[in-house]
């Protein structure tokens, strides 16, 4: 700073009070930030259980009631590809802004970035799996419609062809036949 021509020295109060009020501006710029980020990941999370609990009553209805009259179910088959692609796309990249922000030291604990992030990754991976379960359902219903009389008559009749026990002593008699084994092995 100049008075004049004679160069004048700033007291060192004007250079703490520049540096604190530029502080300040910066910290009501990062308390903005971090309020709009979680913000915007609740309504992510919303968004996101709001889907799986849609997914959860189409996996009921398909589950319990009679589809007939119904679109066909193949009809729905793409789209829930491309939701099932979409939730794990999100999945990675909100995964990867949770690494970043558990980095970045100008977030603390208590700002609730990190806490946000990782309850939008949970809604996902519930999302995903609710979405995969529909699509089981899809397909089994799928598989039902094309099946003759014969077939769906032989399928609520069926009964396996071997029984549990039987299985269960074929597994008992393998295990003793390869502990036998063993112990010959090693004694040669």
């Amino acid at each position: 700073m100049k008075v004049g021509s004679v160069p004048v020295k700033p007291h060192p109060m004007e250079i703490m009070s520049g540096i604190m009020s530029g502080e300040a501006a910066r910290s009501l710029q990062l308390l903005r930030a971090i309020d709009g980020a979680v913000e915007a990941l609740v309504y992510t999370r919303r968004n996101m259980d709001a889907l799986s609990e849609t997914c959860d009553s189409l996996i009921q209805r398909a589950a319990t009631e009679s589809m007939e009259g119904e679109p066909l179910v193949e009809e729905v088959i793409p789209s829930l590809v491309e939701v099932q692609s979409s939730s794990r796309m999100a999945l990675e990249i909100m995964q990867a802004r949770c690494r970043i922000a558990r980095l970045t030291p100008e977030l603390g604990a208590d700002d609730g970035v990190v806490e946000a992030y990782e309850q939008v990754i949970a809604s996902i991976v519930g999302l995903i799996s609710r979405v995969d379960t529909l699509m089981n359902k899809v397909n089994e219903r799928l598989a039902r419609s094309r099946m003759t009389p014969l077939e769906r008559k032989l399928e609520r009749n069926r009964s396996p062809l071997i029984s549990q026990d039987t299985l269960d002593s074929v597994a008992r008699g393998n295990a003793a036949f390869l502990i036998e084994l063993g112990k010959k092995s090693r004694a040669k």
